[in-house]
């Protein structure tokens, strides 16, 4: 197992033969808006467009299902909640069109995207057959891309993007955590423990 931890990054890897597991794995920033090379970054851009895509392609009965609230609220699974088990909330994906599940599912590649591309492919074969029963929920504004804390939850993966507010401000889409864990396969358990 690799260890390699910060206040906005925190990566785990636990190898086992040729699989690897990453979760719990958190990325986070301050500030999301920043310049370089003379051009202005969105560092969480994939991400925030991605479910924003996902969200607008919903009708109306569906977006009722998937929009808990409309302020954000705190991550439920960040650092020290090894065991935590949440509830899924939101659509559900057996309740989508086909090209609504192939959006559902860019969201979770933009996270899982930050593996490299062979263990990322597992990961999103692995979302592929459970989009059925993967759900997609939705706290705070939709008109506001970052401003949101949205979560996917499915039988082994569980990710959330949490907008941060720090002191008097209310900008919502500078600072955000971003936490993805398999409730199955945490620090590569299911591999290491024995019944």
């Amino acid at each position: 197992m690799i260890q390699f931890n910060g206040h906005h990054l925190a990566i785990n890897a636990t190898i086992y033969g040729s699989d690897v597991s990453f979760p719990p794995n958190f990325t986070g920033g301050e500030p999301l808006n920043i310049s370089y090379g003379g051009e202005g970054i969105y560092i969480t851009q994939r991400e925030t467009q991605a479910a924003d895509a996902f969200l607008q392609s919903l009708n109306a009965k569906q977006k009722a299902q998937a929009i808990r609230g409309d302020e954000p609220i705190d991550e439920l699974l960040g650092p020290g909640t090894f065991g935590t088990v949440i509830a899924p909330e939101g659509v559900r994906g057996r309740d989508l069109g086909v090209e609504q599940q192939e959006l559902l599912l860019e969201v979770v590649d933009a996270r899982i995207g930050l593996a490299n591309v062979d263990d990322a492919a597992v990961i999103m074969d692995r979302a592929r057959a459970e989009i059925e029963d993967t759900y997609f929920a939705w706290w705070g504004p939709e008109s506001i891309p970052g401003a949101a804390y949205f979560r996917v939850t499915a039988p082994s993966l569980v990710m959330e993007y949490t907008p941060q507010i720090i002191g008097d401000s209310v900008d919502y889409t500078n600072h955000a955590h971003n936490t993805y864990r398999n409730p199955r396969n945490d620090y590569g358990i299911s591999w290491i423990t024995t019944e």
